[in-house]
């Protein structure tokens, strides 16, 4: 997968290739990250990685 966070005016100010796995969470499946960061799906545009929530923005 890809992480990509942009920075001022839409400009790629990261951009992380990782492997990932599914797991499960209480009771819930989850995406473990090769960098041991678990990523739970909140809701269809809505991510919790790390402990931090980032929800999609539409242009």
């Amino acid at each position: 997968m890809r992480w990509i966070r942009l920075g001022p005016d839409q400009t790629v100010a990261e951009d992380v290739t990782l492997t990932s796995q599914v797991a499960d969470s209480r009771g819930q499946s989850v995406l473990v990250a090769s960098n041991y960061g678990m990523i739970e799906m909140k809701d269809p545009i809505t991510v919790a990685y790390f402990g931090d929530t980032y929800r999609r923005k539409m242009p």
